[in-house]
């Protein structure tokens, strides 16, 4: 059995994300700032309109509003999160 004094990770701990979430145990620890300056891409599913009571999709619904917007527009909104 393994004991080890030092546990680290360098990604979400966000309970809706999938994915792979880099650990470190031990003297490996010192090898994670490495990891943190790799490229990482996220895939979003997004429902525009909707508000839940958590704010995500596992809460109840509390409104549903129509939301008008293009592809150009919302390219354009996206840019500025890059």
């Amino acid at each position: 059995m393994l004991f080890v004094n030092k546990v680290g990770h360098t990604s979400s701990l966000d309970p809706l994300a999938t994915g792979m979430l880099p650990v470190f145990c031990g003297k490996s620890i010192k090898f994670a700032q490495y990891s943190i300056n790799f490229d990482k891409r996220y895939i979003v599913i997004a429902k525009l309109g909707t508000s839940t009571t958590t704010s995500d999709s596992t809460g109840e619904i509390i409104n549903i509003r129509k939301v008008n917007f293009t592809t150009k527009k919302l390219k354009e909104t996206l840019r500025l999160f890059q």
